[in-house]
């Protein structure tokens, strides 16, 4: 097959006929000769007339021939199938490789460990680059990262491809392609000069990995696309999805449950999992479940008794295709048993927060030991009698407000605030409240209660993204209380701004804020907390234990959801959320500044990452390239603990349909090269062949000495 990188010049070979014409035109002229009958008699002979014609039509096809190479060696024809067909031996062409470097590449099928199949048939391709060729390399791993600077070529001996480097196994993030062709594309469009260009995608084919819903692929840029997969048929795969306590009560001395969510993504067949829960690396319990497919399903299993602390609470499952999703972790902080004292002004006629702060206290096997007042604790010996104090309304005399702050602040006291529904006179009950914080040099201010008639109910568990800056603090009560999600909250009153922002350099400082809220999906706030170097405080919007402005108090979330706000104010140490996904940034809240020069994190793997010494309010840790648990230690004492995982849809390996992927790639097209499939026969047939120009220069040359030949044999003889 023959193609032409040049067709225009093929409009030139009208030239070929011009020997002709001009022989034709020549057989009408006449020439005038004197000779004798005899001379002409004698030299007229059959055999000589006939080698005379025959020397003249060569000459003729000649001069043809050597017009028509002329005019195709500046065309350019290529030539496949023949002469030279080995897979090197191709036109000048620019390649982009893109690797897929998520984390289900992990997979092990049929022909081994997906990444590592992926790579020797990328070695494969590079292998058959030559000198003429220019290549670039992405790593597709969140987004994608260029891994060269610049157009790079192999050596001129083709056993190496100096520059092309590229991860040797895959990492722990999930990823979208989409961004990493665009950017190939890109690349490609800027180029020119190459007879082929060409993007590999070595990738899982993992549904929705381009992570878009169109590309905006030109047809006519003569792209070639090739999507190359490990995978001969569908994988199946079982994973750990989540480990949770199931909305219990945290609390030493007492044996607990916990729940593991198992899935199973794709195959046809339920299967049988049992996955073990090791409780601070030691085997606690073992759970069983039949998983259908394409099915989660939560296996409960009985833990011991905890002392008081932070514990790494760890489920694994047996080895299977897929084994980097297999464990999954979770810190789970039991505290110690608080002495919580409850102060109300008034009894209110259901006594919702009294009651669920009883039930905590039961028996006195409860995580706390309650007591209850109707005044403020107002000297030291009040207030040392608890680690906690619960304010229940607003509506206290002025003067004993400002004595209680003031002393709080002094004694270094923990409140939680909870308005009540049934405060008198809400101006002046605010107006003594806010004086009482500012004189205490608190960055708090309530504002007038909200009509009823101008919002409607909110979910708090839905808002976790409406203030990013300040969520992840509140995330171990979200993540420790299922259900949370479908509790409606309606908040009654306005919290102005926090105040103060985090350092230019994102570290905190002494810019940092020293407040931080509990945002609802609407952008509401329903809990803002506030940290000074001797005082913890918390306000709420609205009365959580009134039905008119709350769902809560008569659901069976009430009693968690109360016992993670006590545990969440009350906490000693930096507040941190208690799992993240690899690759997140963790803000480690220590709400006030505070030395971090023996501060360490120790990472999985025994990784150590020294927090930066100075006085720091708080600090943004970006580190988490590895799932698993990371620990705080400050002069080796534990302070602090998160957990991290995989992004859970790298789980799912099940395969994006081949007919959705070529009509994204419409006009473009799409060649998608599977493990049964040759390479060399699917790719480089595409690639254009050789180029025959200067086998025909040299041809002319040959014609025009034989033309030349020819021609002075002829003269000789006439």
């Amino acid at each position: 097959m023959i193609n032409f990188l040049n067709p225009l010049f093929l409009f030139a070979l009208a030239a070929a006929a011009i020997p002709f014409i001009i022989h034709f035109l020549n057989r009408f002229r006449a020439r005038r000769q004197e000779f004798s009958s005899l001379m002409l008699l004698k030299e007229i002979q059959h055999h000589q007339m006939r080698r005379l014609k025959m020397r003249q039509w060569l000459l003729l096809i000649l001069r043809t021939l050597i017009i028509a190479l002329l005019v195709l060696a500046p065309a350019r024809p290529v030539v496949r199938g023949i002469f030279r067909s080995g897979p090197a031996d191709h036109l000048p062409t620019a390649a982009v490789f893109i690797l897929d470097t998520s984390a289900s590449l992990g997979y092990v099928g049929r022909e081994g460990p997906a990444f590592e199949y992926l790579l020797g048939r990328l070695r494969l391709i590079a292998g058959w680059l030559n000198p003429s060729d220019r290549y670039r390399m992405i790593a597709a791993d969140e987004s994608y990262r260029l891994l060269d600077s610049q157009w790079s070529h192999p050596a001129a001996d083709n056993t190496s491809t100096p520059g092309l480097s590229f991860p040797e196994r895959p990492g722990n993030r999930a990823t979208s392609l989409g961004p990493a062709l665009a950017a190939a594309r890109d690349l490609l469009t800027a180029e020119t000069g190459f007879a082929g260009r060409e993007v590999y995608l070595f990738t899982d084919r993992q549904q929705g990995f381009l992570g878009v819903d169109s590309l905006e692929l030109d047809p006519s840029s003569g792209i070639r696309w090739y999507l190359v997969e490990p995978h001969q048929g569908e994988p199946e795969n079982l994973a750990i999805v989540s480990v949770a306590m199931p909305g219990e009560l945290v609390r030493p001395g007492v044996p607990l449950k916990a729940a593991v969510e198992v899935a199973h993504h794709g195959g046809s067949e339920s299967l049988q999992c049992l996955p073990r829960v090791y409780l601070d690396g030691r085997l606690v319990a073992q759970g069983e479940a039949v998983v259908p497919p394409d099915r989660v399903v939560p296996v409960v299993v009985e833990l011991p008794a905890m002392e008081a602390g932070f514990h790494e609470l760890t489920a694994v499952l047996d080895a299977d295709n897929l084994a980097a999703d297999n464990r999954r972790s979770v810190v789970v902080n039991v505290p110690s048993r608080a002495r919580v004292m409850l102060v109300e002004n008034r009894q209110a006629t259901e006594d919702y927060l009294g009651t669920a702060l009883e039930v905590m206290a039961e028996e006195g096997a409860g995580p706390l030991v309650l007591s209850r007042r109707r005044s403020l604790p107002l000297s030291d010996s009040e207030l040392g009698r608890a680690d906690q104090v619960i304010l229940h309304g607003l509506d206290f005399p002025a003067a004993a407000m400002q004595a209680f702050w003031e002393r709080a602040a002094t004694r270094g006291a923990s409140v939680l605030v909870f308005p009540s529904a049934a405060d008198r006179d809400e101006a002046a009950v605010l107006r003594n409240f806010n004086a009482a914080l500012a004189r205490a040099g608190l960055p708090l201010s309530l504002g007038p209660a909200v009509s009823s008639g101008r919002g409607s109910y909110d979910t708090p568990g839905a808002g976790r993204g409406a203030a990013a800056s300040a969520g992840s603090v509140f995330d171990p009560l979200f993540g420790a209380i299922p259900g949370w999600e479908r509790i409606k909250v309606f908040v009654r009153r306005s919290l102005p701004s926090a105040g103060g922002t985090p350092a230019a350099d994102g570290t905190g400082g002494a810019a940092a804020p020293l407040a931080w809220d509990m945002p609802l999906a609407g952008g509401g706030i329903l809990l803002r907390l506030v940290r000074t170097p001797v005082l913890k405080a918390a306000v709420a919007t609205a009365d959580l234990s009134d039905p008119a402005e709350c769902e809560l108090p008569e659901t069976p979330l009430f009693v968690p959801l109360l016992h993670a706000l006590i545990t969440l104010v009350a906490a000693e140490g930096p507040l941190i959320g208690s799992h993240y996904r690899v690759g997140e940034t963790v803000n480690i809240f220590f709400g006030v500044e505070v030395s971090t020069e023996h501060m360490v994190i120790h990472g999985p793997d025994d990784n150590r990452y020294r927090l930066p010494p100075g006085k720091l309010a708080r600090f943004d840790f970006s580190q988490t390239e590895l799932p698993g648990t990371y620990r705080l230690y400050e002069a080796e004492k534990l302070v602090g603990a998160f957990s991290v995982g995989l992004a859970p849809q790298e789980s799912d390996i099940r395969l994006e349909d081949r007919e959705k992927l070529k009509s994204l790639f419409g006009g473009a097209g799409l060649e998608i090269i599977g493990p049964g499939q040759d390479l060399a026969q699917t790719v480089f047939l595409e690639r254009g062949g050789v180029e025959v120009w200067p086998a025909l220069i040299v041809l002319v040359i040959l014609l025009l000495v034989a033309e030349q030949l020819v021609a002075s044999h002829k003269r000789t003889e006439d």
